[in-house]
């Protein structure tokens, strides 16, 4: 599968995801609902893994339980925003996390960052920041 398909995919599943996750913040602690869902995404995850052949041992494989650990916290923590806030501030905010791998990724694995890419940059703060007022 060409990696702007599945890219298209990952878009089109998570905005599913986002809508019916508000919807249950209604009437669910975020806590559980954090929980059930981080069970409920083993199973296609385990068949993913499974079907691609990945199980075997590598030695960088222990750097994904702290990983792991600050996604499920960030997920516990969006799950909250969405019980308090509303979901047109909640979801395009964190959204923004992409900035801090873009960032990253030109600090320490020197990847290019040209205009065009700060001009999104920019583009996506003044987007959160529209989106933000009252």
């Amino acid at each position: 599968m060409d990696y702007r398909l599945s890219a298209f995919l990952a878009f089109l599943l998570w905005g599913i995801w986002a809508y019916f996750t508000k919807l249950l913040t209604r009437s669910l602690n975020p806590a559980l609902l954090s929980f059930v869902t981080y069970l409920a995404l083993l199973i296609p995850l385990f068949f993913f893994t499974l079907f691609t052949h990945s199980f075997n041992y590598q030695p960088n494989l222990l750097y994904a339980i702290p990983v792991g650990i600050i996604s499920g916290v960030g997920t516990a923590l969006f799950y909250y925003s969405l019980t308090k806030g509303p979901a047109n501030v909640v979801l395009p905010f964190t959204s923004l996390y992409i900035l801090i791998p873009v960032i990253l990724s030109t600090i320490f694995l020197k990847e290019p960052l040209g205009k065009n890419h700060l001009l999104g940059i920019i583009f996506s703060l003044l987007a959160i920041f529209f989106l933000s007022l009252k």
